[in-house]
C-alpha cells in the first residue's frame, strides 16, 4: 500500500469529518476552515515519522492535563467573569494542548489543531454554543481515531491489489481454497506455500 496512496484517502475523509461537525456547529465557513486545515495537517503528520513518546510516558499527560484543565477552569470562572460554558471550552482547549505537546505524534497535532478551533470559535463568537463545539470535537476525534485504525489501511490495500488484478476481492475464500488443494498449508492464523519450490516457481510467473 503506497504510503502517498493512504495518506490523500485519510487526510480527506479527516478533514470532510472535521469540516462537517464544525460547520454544523458553528457555521460553514468555519467548517470549511477547519476540515482544509486538518486534511493537510494529517497529510503532513503522515508524511513525517511520528516522534518517540517522551520518557517515562504512561499517564503522565492525561494527569498533567487533567490538572491543568481544572486550575485554569476554576481561573477564568472567577476572575475572568466568564459564563461556565465558555470557561470550560477554553479551559479544556488549553489542558487538551499541554496533553498533546506531553504526548507529541499525529494524533497529537490533530488534537492540538481541534482546540485550537474550538477555542477560537468560543472566544470570537459568543452566540456559538460551547456544547455544540465540545459536541464537534468529541465527534471528530472519534471519527479520526476510527479512520485511523489498521482496518482502513487492510481495506485500501485490499482493493488496490484486486482492481490491478493481483488478488481477489475475497481473500479469505481463495487462502481457504488454497489450502483445500494443497497449493497452501495453514499455522494458526497465517497461510504459506506448502513448498518454496512452489514459491519460487509462481514467483517468475507473468501475472
Amino acid at each position: 500500500m503506497p504510503t502517498w496512496l493512504y495518506g490523500v484517502v485519510l487526510s480527506l475523509l479527516s478533514g470532510l469529518c472535521a469540516g462537517a461537525a464544525f460547520g454544523a456547529a458553528a457555521g460553514s465557513a468555519s467548517g470549511a476552515l477547519v476540515g482544509t486545515v486538518m486534511a493537510v495537517v494529517t497529510f503532513a503528520g503522515l508524511a513525517v515519522p511520528s516522534s518517540e513518546p517522551l520518557p517515562g510516558g504512561g499517564p503522565l499527560p492525561f494527569l498533567a492535563g487533567t490538572g491543568f484543565f481544572a486550575v485554569l477552569l476554576a481561573l477564568l470562572t472567577n476572575a475572568a467573569g466568564l459564563s461556565a460554558g465558555q470557561a470550560a471550552v477554553i479551559a479544556a482547549g488549553a489542558a487538551l494542548w499541554l496533553q498533546a505537546i506531553l504526548s507529541r505524534g499525529i494524533r497529537a497535532v490533530q488534537v492540538a489543531l481541534l482546540d485550537l478551533a474550538v477555542v477560537h470559535a468560543a472566544v470570537t463568537r459568543p452566540s456559538v454554543s460551547p456544547y455544540a463545539l465540545i459536541l464537534a470535537f468529541i465527534v471528530t476525534y472519534l471519527a479520526v481515531s476510527v479512520l485511523s485504525a489498521s482496518s482502513l489501511r487492510l481495506l485500501l490495500a485490499r482493493a488496490l491489489l484486486a482492481v490491478s488484478g493481483r488478488l481477489p476481492w475475497r481473500v479469505g475464500a481463495f487462502l481457504e481454497d488454497g489450502h483445500r488443494r494443497g497449493v497452501l498449508r495453514q499455522v494458526g492464523g497465517f497461510y504459506y506455500f506448502r513448498h518454496d519450490l512452489l514459491r519460487r516457481q509462481l514467483a517468475h510467473e507473468e501475472w
